[in-house]
């Protein structure tokens, strides 16, 4: 099953949370558990919550704090 988010996220974060997502189900297996698009779902709507919190001052890029937002979502899952 493949979901339709209508635009509201860019090709890279999609990629970014697929990838994050895929590497922590083979390394956790309570997250096997989970259906893949169940957490990629749950992992964006977090991230559409949070992404404006993003402080480009700061010298992690985008990607690296959308990593660290769906790595921190899953932990807390």
């Amino acid at each position: 099953m493949s979901l339709n988010y209508g635009g509201l996220f860019e090709g890279w974060e999609l990629a970014v949370a697929k990838k994050i997502i895929a590497n922590h189900r083979k390394e956790w297996k309570c997250l096997e558990r989970e259906g893949f698009d169940d957490l990629l779902q749950e992992c964006l709507m977090h991230w559409l919550d949070v992404r404006d919190n993003y402080d480009s001052g700061r010298d992690a890029s985008r990607r690296t704090f959308m990593a660290k937002v769906v790595k921190n979502k899953l932990a807390n899952i």
